[in-house]
């Protein structure tokens, strides 16, 4: 499969599909220094604002106790 056009913003390289769920596409990238990241690609689904309810809680959490949520772009998310 091949991956998704991601925000320039991010640059991120090297992607490879690592997970695929009813309701996401999960691929591992490498950062502009070097570091591994994640983007998670929500697919179009009936409860799509069930997975933002997601983000918004890590964007709350700023990484305390949590996974950092790096970037978001419409329902792609750049954690860490």
């Amino acid at each position: 499969m091949d991956a998704p056009a991601f925000p320039a913003r991010w640059k991120v390289s090297a992607p490879e599909l690592i997970a695929e769920t009813f309701s996401s596409r999960i691929w591992k990238v490498l950062r502009e220094d070097g570091s591994p990241a994640i983007v998670k690609a929500l697919k179009p689904f009936d409860d799509v604002a069930d997975e933002l309810r997601g983000e918004h809680y890590l964007a709350w959490r700023r990484g305390e106790g949590a996974v950092r949520l790096l970037g978001r772009d419409g329902h792609s998310m750049l954690l860490e």
